[in-house]
């Protein structure tokens, strides 16, 4: 009787071990392959100088590249929170219904993106982009929670009448500083008077989904940050498929457990 029920046991944990593996190997591919295809556009990718994409441009050329330089930005934003002049700006407002026992969970009741038209300028000139729907590495420049009146003002409405504390976010790309952007270069008009524009691509270089990376970071850090997630994703993929197999091996006792 003993028997049986520790069977009986070790068969139930080797139930549970083989389904949260199997469960945390297949997260861990689809992000192995998110995280490959990350890379392996970052590596393909042409980078080009300001200048020779401008005259490329000019010839209807139009395709996915990179480019990098200091960001310079005319036609300023004032974020909404923070009051800083940007050239994009991302706000979040959530509310936290107020306890005394215990912390509540945040609903977001608000969100906002905008950007203008800015320039990524190199010694050659510059290369103006569009930064609607890009993946942004942006600076928290506001951080704050407030009450009802604030968060109003912030926000310019939100959807709710509730009192309780609101958490304030706010992330801008401002001039002056490093860029790396990744994204589908055209023109702007056809002609010899034509600027070139970076904006989100339909499709990427090496599969059908298109990345528009505008980052802080140079492509050096980039890339050794994409390989450490490819890398790890794949070993942790491959641990829990080898745990997934071993505990169904143990169950139809292939393998035998003393």
């Amino acid at each position: 009787m003993h028997k049986l029920i520790l069977e009986s046991d070790t068969n139930q944990s080797l139930i549970v071990i083989c389904v949260i593996s199997l469960i945390l190997g297949t997260i861990m591919t689809y992000y192995y392959i998110k995280s490959k295809r990350f890379a392996d556009e970052i590596w393909a990718v042409k980078s080009y100088a300001a200048r020779d994409l401008r005259l490329m441009c000019s010839s209807g050329f139009e395709a996915i590249v990179k480019v990098e330089g200091i960001i310079e930005c005319y036609n300023a934003l004032i974020s909404p929170a923070g009051r800083v002049p940007c050239c994009w700006y991302h706000l979040t407002v959530e509310w936290e219904e107020t306890l005394e026992e215990k912390q509540s969970p945040r609903i977001l009741m608000f969100e906002d993106t905008k950007s203008t038209i800015f320039k990524v300028c190199d010694k050659t000139g510059f290369t103006l982009v569009d930064a609607t729907g890009a993946s942004v590495d942006a600076v928290e420049d506001f951080f704050d929670t407030v009450d009802k009146s604030r968060a109003l003002e912030i926000s310019g409405g939100i959807r709710t009448s509730d009192d309780g504390r609101y958490r304030i976010t706010e992330e801008i790309l401002h001039a002056g500083g490093y860029l790396y952007v990744l994204g589908l270069a055209k023109c702007t008009q056809k002609g010899t008077s034509s600027d070139a524009v970076i904006c989100k691509p339909n499709h990427g270089y090496v599969d059908n989904k298109g990345h528009f990376i505008i980052s802080r970071k140079p492509e050096k850090e980039l890339t050794k940050q994409s390989g450490i997630s490819v890398s790890v994703c794949y070993y942790m993929a491959a641990i829990s498929f080898a745990v997934t197999l071993f505990s169904i091996l143990c169950l139809t006792g292939v393998i035998k457990i003393a």
